[in-house]
């Protein structure tokens, strides 16, 4: 069936008069004849009633302009689809993030990438590095953000650094350490339950060295999740340590409702921790240079805006 022989019909039933019908198809008032003429032949029907003050439709006509008018309206949304998908700014993103990255900078990548393509249709899973790349090799994400020091290096991936995250202790405000103007050693922050993200072997044994201890299982922790939220919740109503990456908790820090030991301790308290990015080699996902130069990391390299990689390391910033 021809979608423009659908398209005049409805023209016509809205004005009723061949005449202007014909104007707004610019079509001759013959041809538009013609057109629907053909169409009910095409269909074995009438669709229009003829007479002195115009046409009017057909019972079945009406039946079948419903349906023709839902056709054009999809006709329309694919057209609009084709050309949106042709310029990059539609279609459907699906890649993977830790939870760590879903509550500091996906909030703000998100944001901003809804905000420049309103069309791009966003399906973010949240889990461990060792699922989500089981994921992306089987090209049921395009991408996935975790902290890759745990992960072995693969030429069917490539690895670009989104810098780095200083992570360290903090506490409610009102918490006794809280009230300290200083803290002398590492060990009075052990006094307290501590709660902590969950670690990988270089925060471990940095967590060892800095609390002087013999090994990390001495590292006792009250709490040990993969959810910033959790944590932070935690804090806020008991006198627990918190260890976590600082900028999972900016707001409630600017708020003054958690407070960074680290600023009242006179040896370095926070650790690095370095998110990166990974995609199959040679794929660098869709849609993503404008919203990562909104990343609230601050810290993205240009080569990875432009789709570049190279060995995983610290920023140049950092």
């Amino acid at each position: 069936m021809d979608l423009r022989k659908l398209r005049h019909m409805a023209v016509l039933a809205d004005e009723k008069n061949f005449s202007q019908a014909a104007r707004l198809v610019h079509l001759t008032q013959p041809a538009l004849s013609r057109s629907i003429q053909s169409l009910e032949n095409d269909l074995g029907v009438r669709l229009f009633e003829r007479g002195k003050d115009g046409v009017e439709l057909t019972n079945i006509g009406k039946v079948i302009l419903g349906r023709a008018r839902k056709l054009l309206v999809d006709l329309n949304s694919l057209n609009q689809d084709v050309r949106l998908f042709a310029r990059g700014e539609a279609g459907d993103l699906a890649f993977g993030t830790g939870p760590f990255m879903a509550t500091s900078h996906l909030p703000e990548i998100l944001a901003q990438l809804i905000s420049e393509r309103p069309h791009v249709r966003v399906d973010v899973e949240i889990n461990n590095w060792q699922y989500l790349l089981e994921r992306l090799l089987e090209d049921r994400i395009e991408f996935f953000v975790a902290d890759i020091r745990a992960i072995q290096p693969d030429e069917r991936i490539t690895i670009s650094s989104l810098g780095c995250q200083p992570a360290g202790f903090m506490v409610r405000a009102g918490h006794p350490l809280a009230q300290r103007t200083s803290i002398e050693r590492a060990a009075e922050i052990l006094e307290y339950p501590l709660i902590a993200i969950r670690m990988r072997g270089v925060t471990r044994d940095w967590m060892c060295e800095f609390f002087e201890l013999s090994g990390v299982d001495h590292v006792k922790c009250a709490v040990v999740s993969d959810s910033p939220r959790l944590l932070e919740a935690i804090c806020l109503d008991s006198d627990a340590v918190m260890y976590c990456a600082f900028s999972s908790f900016q707001e409630r820090i600017s708020a003054g409702e958690i407070v960074p030991l680290e600023n009242i301790m006179p040896i370095k308290s926070f650790f690095r921790s370095s998110a990166s990015f990974l995609f199959q080699e040679g794929r660098f996902p869709r849609y993503l240079s404008g919203s990562l130069k909104g990343c609230g990391a601050r810290c993205i390299p240009k080569r990875l805006l432009e789709g570049k990689s190279r060995q995983p390391g610290a920023c140049a910033r950092c």
